[in-house]
């Protein structure tokens, strides 16, 4: 009997120390939002079409990657005339010659509790730049919620032009659901 009672003490000592949901495999959303001032006036967008793919292990990061890939023709900031303009335009996103907007992880750290400091490469119009962002990870419901804030300058993937009227700066929001 004591031999019972030590075997079961030692199983449930041992996963009660393994982390439940040590590894998410599964992109169940993705969201990507931006916002953006023009003539002194914030401009919201978001793309309709975004996917991601990836792993997130908590317990050994250096196998965790992401990677995403946003349409751009699926822009939408609410004005069909913009909306045109941005997709067809040669310094905007000229989405006949580039069809697509890649983001992938190089690295992934952890930075505090349920942050964690990601280097990425982005790849708009031809042009790949490597860039870092926190990025939260909360477990809710059974999922995990990934989010982070960019503040990208437009002008270095040439996007926008020279315009005098837009900033250099735009704010794009990431969110990702995940599961097992």
């Amino acid at each position: 009997m004591q031999k019972i009672t030590f075997f079961l003490v030692l199983i449930i000592s041992f996963l009660s120390s393994v982390p439940l949901f040590a590894q998410w495999l599964k992109f169940e959303q993705v969201g990507v939002s931006f916002k953006i001032k023009n003539a002194g006036i914030n401009v919201d967008g978001r793309f309709g079409n975004a996917k991601g793919s990836g792993k997130f292990d908590e317990k050994d990061l250096s196998k965790s990657y992401f990677i995403g890939v946003v349409e751009p023709h699926s822009v939408q900031t609410g004005i069909k005339m913009r909306d045109k303009h941005l997709k067809e335009k040669a310094e905007f996103f000229d989405v006949q010659k580039f069809p697509s907007i890649e983001m992938k992880s190089v690295k992934i750290e952890l930075e505090s509790t349920q942050q964690y400091r990601v280097t990425w490469d982005l790849t708009m119009k031809g042009i790949t730049l490597r860039f870092k962002s926190i990025m939260t990870a909360v477990q809710e419901n059974g999922k995990l919620i990934l989010q982070t804030t960019l503040k990208l300058n437009r002008k270095e993937w040439k996007v926008g032009g020279n315009s005098i009227t837009m900033s250099d700066v735009v704010s794009v929001q990431l969110r990702a659901v995940m599961t097992k």
